[in-house]
C-alpha cells in the first residue's frame, strides 16, 4: 500500500489524527485560528512579483521583517496582507500565503501565517548536522514568542537551494531540526509537515528532500520543481501561486487538522471556442475568451475563463492560429500572466500561418481561473475576425482526478 493511501486510511480510521483546534473556542466563543509556521530561503521569501494575490481577510500574517537573522523586527501583530509589499513579505508573490489561502477557503477557517525566511541561507543557519542550532532557529523562537505562539498546527519548509552542491549532512541536520522543534514544543509527532521541491536542476538536494518525505509518514512533498522560473534560482510570480496550491494539496493528504478525504471521481469535461475576434499586438500574450460548446458549460465563466470547481488535476488541450509565422499558445492566469506553455510553432515560410496545438496538465483549486493565451511576433498588430477566431482557437479541459 502506498504511503499516502495508508495515511488516508489512517486518518479515516481515526489513527494519529489530531483533533482540530477549530473545535476549541476562544474566550469570546469564536473558533481559534490555526497557525502555520513557514520557513526557508529565497523562494520561501518570495522574490518575484506577478500573478494573482487576492488574500482573504481570513488569512493573516505576522508582521515580522523578512530576509534577516537578527533578533529585531520580530513583529507586533497578525495583519491582513493587502499586497506582496506588506510585511512579512518582500515584494514578490509568496507560496506560503497562498497555501494558507487555499486551506482557509477550503475549510472556511481563519489561518495565521508566521514566515521566517532568509534568502541564500543553508540549513545550518537553522540547524547543522551536529545538532547545533543557528541564528535562524533563534530568530524563529523569538518571533513565535513575540506572536504568543507556543505550538503550531502545521510546518512548511522550502529550503535547500544553498545545500544543493553539498547535500551530505542535510538529512542529519533536518532530523536534528525536527527533534529540537519537538523538544521545544513547537511541533509534535502529529504535526503535518510539507517540504517543497527546489528547481528541477537541483537534482542532489531534491533527491534528499524526497527521501526525507518518504521516510516519515507525517511529511509530504510539494511537486513543484518543473514550474516556470523567473531566473536560474527563483520561480516566477504565478508559479508561487501554483506552488502554494501544491503545498495545500499535499497537506490535505496528511493526517492532522488539514486532512481532507478526496471527493469521488467524476468524469467532467468542457469544450469551448473563442467567442470574439482578436487583436494581437506583436510579442504579447492575449487572452482568448471562450464560449462553452459541450460538457459542463458552467466551467467557462461570463468572461470566457475556465474556472475550476474543485481541487484536482486538469488536462488542457488547446489549439490556436494567430495569422503569424511565429505563434505560441499558453495558459494565462486572470491577470494575463503566463502559467504554462501548450505549444509553439515557428514556420520557415513567412507566408505560412500555421495552427499551433498542444496540451498540459495542471493542478487547480476551487475558483482558480485560467485563460487560453495566444501570442504572435510579426512585428505588427494582427487582427483575426470572429468567424476565424471561433473556428481555430479552441480549448478542451478534462478533469483527471484529485491526486
Amino acid at each position: 500500500m502506498e504511503r499516502r493511501q495508508f495515511l488516508k486510511y489512517s486518518a479515516a480510521a481515526g489513527l494519529t489524527v489530531a483533533a482540530p483546534k477549530s473545535l476549541l473556542s476562544s474566550e469570546k466563543g469564536k473558533p481559534v485560528a490555526k497557525t502555520i509556521l513557514a520557513m526557508g530561503q529565497s523562494n520561501a521569501v518570495g522574490m518575484t512579483p506577478g500573478g494573482v494575490w487576492g488574500i482573504p481577510s481570513s488569512v493573516k500574517a505576522w508582521n515580522n521583517t523578512t530576509n534577516t537573522d537578527a533578533t529585531s523586527g520580530l513583529g507586533t501583530a497578525f495583519v491582513s496582507p493587502a499586497s506582496a509589499s506588506d510585511l512579512p513579505f518582500f515584494g514578490g508573490n509568496n507560496m506560503m500565503v497562498h497555501c494558507c489561502r487555499y486551506l482557509s477557503e477550503e475549510f472556511d477557517e481563519d489561518i495565521n501565517l508566521i514566515l521566517v525566511a532568509f534568502e541564500g541561507k543553508s540549513i545550518s543557519w537553522w540547524m547543522n548536522s551536529a545538532g547545533v542550532a543557528g541564528s535562524m532557529y533563534a530568530r524563529m523562537a523569538s518571533i513565535l514568542a513575540a506572536a504568543g505562539v507556543s505550538k503550531v498546527d502545521a510546518f512548511l519548509w522550502h529550503q535547500g537551494e544553498a545545500d544543493n552542491l553539498a547535500p551530505h549532512g542535510y538529512a542529519s541536520a533536518w532530523a536534528h531540526l525536527l527533534s529540537k522543534m519537538t523538544t521545544d514544543g513547537y511541533i509534535d509527532a502529529e504535526t503535518p509537515i510539507v517540504l517543497g521541491e527546489t528547481i528541477v536542476q537541483n537534482t542532489p538536494i531534491n533527491g534528499v528532500l524526497r527521501n526525507i518525505a518518504d521516510a516519515d509518514p507525517r511529511i509530504g512533498i510539494a511537486d513543484i520543481s518543473t514550474f516556470p522560473l523567473a531566473s536560474d534560482l527563483h520561480f516566477c510570480g504565478p508559479s508561487y501561486v501554483r506552488a502554494g496550491l501544491e503545498y495545500a494539496r499535499e497537506i490535505m493528504k496528511l493526517p492532522g487538522v488539514f486532512h481532507r478525504e478526496p471527493e469521488p471521481f467524476e468524469n467532467i469535461y468542457v469544450t469551448g471556442a473563442a467567442r470574439t475576434g482578436l487583436t494581437l499586438p506583436t510579442s504579447c500574450f492575449v487572452k482568448v475568451k471562450m464560449k462553452a460548446e459541450n460538457g459542463k458549460k458552467s466551467l467557462f465563466n461570463a468572461d470566457g475563463a475556465f474556472v475550476a470547481d474543485r481541487f484536482g488535476v486538469w488536462e488542457f488541450s488547446g489549439r490556436g492560429c494567430s495569422y503569424a509565422q511565429h505563434a505560441s499558445l499558453s495558459l494565462l492566469d486572470e491577470t494575463g500572466a503566463y502559467l504554462q506553455s501548450l505549444g509553439q510553432v515557428l514556420s520557415a515560410n513567412a507566408n505560412f500561418k500555421p495552427i499551433v496545438s498542444g496540451s498540459a496538465v495542471m493542478a487547480m483549486g476551487p475558483g482558480d481561473k485560467v485563460y487560453l493565451g495566444l501570442f504572435q511576433s510579426t512585428g505588427g498588430t494582427v487582427t483575426i475576425p470572429v468567424e476565424d477566431s471561433s473556428l481555430m482557437n479552441r480549448l478542451t479541459v478534462k478533469f483527471l482526478g484529485s491526486e
